[in-house]
């Protein structure tokens, strides 16, 4: 499996969103950053897409996780998206691109 900088970017991005998908966990971490870590995890994920749009790989995860970073906001229904968010990324990152 190459590494390219994209890869890494949704490896990365993938385990940050897991993170945040954790129940207890990710809401603790996105109330007392007053919900900075959104913030940072949107533009984490629009580098991401912007990179990877560049060398024409898969852009799906990045927007998917653009999205969980702006419904993060509501509890559960940010949880679920950041769930979503990074099975996408994970598995985008694991498949090979041609």
């Amino acid at each position: 499996m190459v590494l390219t900088l994209p890869r890494i970017l949704k490896f990365i991005s993938g385990g940050a969103e897991a993170l945040l998908g954790i129940p207890i966990i990710g809401e603790t971490i996105v109330i007392t950053t007053n919900s900075g870590v959104l913030i940072i995890m949107f533009i984490f994920h629009l580098m991401t897409f912007l990179i990877a749009r560049n060398e024409g790989g898969s852009v799906f995860g990045s927007l998917v996780g653009m999205v969980a970073s702006i419904v993060g906001v509501f509890a559960f229904a940010g949880m679920l998206m950041h769930m979503a968010a990074a099975l996408v990324l994970l598995v985008n990152a694991s498949i090979r691109e041609t």
